[in-house]
């Protein structure tokens, strides 16, 4: 059963169109971890070395945050970057170019295609996480600083950077698996990960406005399941405080949409910002509500403050963000 899932034919194509990604992560990862370690301890001279060893050995609790928090974040939003390139080059560049027509026509079901896809790109993530977490740890342990670290330390930051990127990798790819095109991807991917924050924001305005209790200050959802919902924590979040159950769930049920969705492309709707028909009305909905929310706080806050500037500016941006995804939509990108 397990056989079914490894295409030959599938991954030379997936591997042959998108190799370079992978050399690219690779290079990340040298620029970001290893060649910043090597300036620390092997471009500086001994006194500037020994002086870095001696700051280890005073404080031994906070080398493993020293040696891997910066150099490993940065690792990881630039793979999160990488991979964002590699999820409109796998969907929506595939749209626009007719290549997944191809695809379509090969002797494979489209959940096996889209599989590959992904799998591809999580043997990407993990290989060059690998990669470089075994030549840093190399590096640490040859260094006069070695015995701080311990395997575990490797251990559990390669996992977070694997788990981190994979999870929002996933959720890239999902997005492909129902836009039309890779603009509409690159635009809605973009839009998903600053929704939370808008929506937060935009609702603390309603509630300033139309309620007499200033229940918008008490509106912190810091520590809450619907902080979780915020995809740029899947990203940012700290190692320790990390929803890991939350946000694995997530991803797998994200997985097994993307599967169900690819399966169901109707191709003659390539091009368009969305290829269900439902989906599309769900996208005509929330940016509509989108655009009256932020239409309200411009009107209460720059022309008429008060509950009638605010309805004034949310009924005449409801309209307005009405005609320009309805314009949008009959697009083809």
């Amino acid at each position: 059963m397990l056989h079914n899932w490894f295409v030959r034919p599938l991954w030379r194509k997936e591997i042959r169109q998108t190799w370079g990604l992978l050399g690219l992560m690779l290079l990340l990862g040298f620029f970001a971890v290893l060649l910043t370690h090597m300036q620390q301890w092997w471009f500086q001279t001994p006194q500037y070395i020994q002086h870095n060893a001696s700051i280890f050995d005073r404080e031994p609790d906070n080398a493993v945050r020293w040696a891997f928090s910066e150099k490993y974040a940065f690792f990881q939003l630039g793979l999160t970057l990488i991979c964002f390139l590699l999820a409109l080059w796998q969907m929506g560049y595939e749209r626009r170019s007719h290549i997944s027509e191809l695809g379509f026509a090969l002797p494979y079901p489209r959940w096996l295609i889209y599989g590959t896809k992904w799998m591809v790109g999580a043997a990407y993530i993990i290989s060059s996480v690998l990669v470089i977490t075994v030549l840093y740890a190399v590096m640490l342990w040859s260094s006069p600083v070695g015995s701080h670290f311990h395997v575990m330390d490797f251990i559990k930051y390669a996992f977070h950077v694997i788990f981190a990127v994979l999870s929002v990798y996933t959720f890239m790819l999902f997005i492909g698996s129902f836009t039309g095109s890779w603009t509409a991807q690159a635009v809605l991917t973009f839009i998903l990960f600053c929704i939370y924050d808008f929506m937060v924001l935009m609702v603390q305005q309603l509630a300033y406005v139309f309620f007499l209790v200033l229940i918008y200050q008490h509106m912190d959802l810091s520590g809450t399941v619907w902080e979780k919902l915020n995809v740029l924590i899947w990203i940012t979040g700290e190692t320790d405080r990390y929803p890991y159950g939350f946000v694995g769930v997530s991803a797998l049920l994200l997985l097994v949409a993307g599967l169900v969705l690819y399966n169901r492309n109707p191709l003659e709707n390539n091009g368009k910002l969305i290829v269900f028909p439902s989906g599309e009305k769900v996208l005509i909905g929330g940016f509509v509500l989108c655009s009256a929310l932020l239409g309200g706080n411009i009107g209460s806050g720059l022309f008429y403050s008060g509950r009638l500037g605010y309805l004034i500016g949310a009924g005449f941006c409801f309209v307005l963000g009405y005609l320009i995804i309805r314009t949008l939509a009959r697009i083809r990108l």
